[in-house]
C-alpha cells in the first residue's frame, strides 16, 4: 500500500493487465510499450502516469475502447522526468477529460515551460486567477463552464495553454 514506481515492460501484450495498489503511484510508460496492455488499474491514491518521451499525445483521437483500458489516475505528467529541452503536447477535450480522469472528474497536468496543452474546447473553459498547490506543485485550476463540477489541474509552470 505503499507509493510505487512502475515502468512499463517494453514487452507488454494486449492480454497483459496491471494493478496498482492502494498509494500514490506512478506508472512511466515509454513509446514502445504505448497502449500495448489490456488494462491498467492505478488503484486508490493519487496516482501518475508518466510519459517518458517526448510526446504529441491527442487523448481526443483515442478511441473510448482505448480510454477505457485505462483507469483511476489523476495526474497526467507529459514532461520528460523534469527536462527542459524536449516540448510535449498534450491535446484534450471535455469528453476526453471526462473518459481519462477518475470519478471526480479532476484531471493534474505537469510539466515544464516549453510544454503545451492544446484544449480544444478553450473557450469552455476558464482559468482560476491564483495557483492552488497540491502535493508541493503549484496548479491553475480550469473549470469548465459547461459543467462545474469538472476541473483540469495544469502546472503553473506549463504556459502554453491553447
Amino acid at each position: 500500500n505503499g507509493s510505487e514506481i512502475f515502468t512499463m515492460p517494453s514487452n507488454s501484450s494486449s492480454q497483459t493487465e496491471y494493478f496498482m495498489r492502494g498509494g500514490n503511484d506512478t506508472v512511466k510508460v515509454n513509446s514502445t510499450s504505448q497502449f500495448l496492455f489490456a488494462y491498467i488499474d492505478g488503484g486508490d491514491g493519487h496516482d501518475t502516469l508518466q510519459f517518458s518521451a517526448p510526446w504529441v499525445l491527442d487523448l481526443s483521437q483515442i478511441s473510448n475502447q482505448m480510454m477505457d483500458k485505462v483507469e483511476n489516475f489523476e495526474v497526467f505528467k507529459v514532461d520528460l522526468f523534469g527536462s527542459f529541452t524536449t516540448a510535449n503536447t498534450l491535446t484534450l477535450d471535455l469528453q476526453s477529460l471526462l473518459d481519462f480522469s477518475s470519478a471526480d472528474h479532476k484531471l493534474f497536468v505537469s510539466g515544464t515551460r516549453i510544454d503545451t496543452v492544446d484544449l480544444l474546447d478553450f473557450s469552455d473553459w476558464t482559468k482560476s486567477a491564483a495557483t492552488t498547490t497540491i502535493a508541493g506543485i503549484a496548479y491553475y485550476d480550469w473549470t469548465n463552464l459547461n459543467d462545474a463540477n469538472v476541473h483540469l489541474y495544469i502546472q503553473s509552470a506549463i504556459t502554453q495553454v491553447i
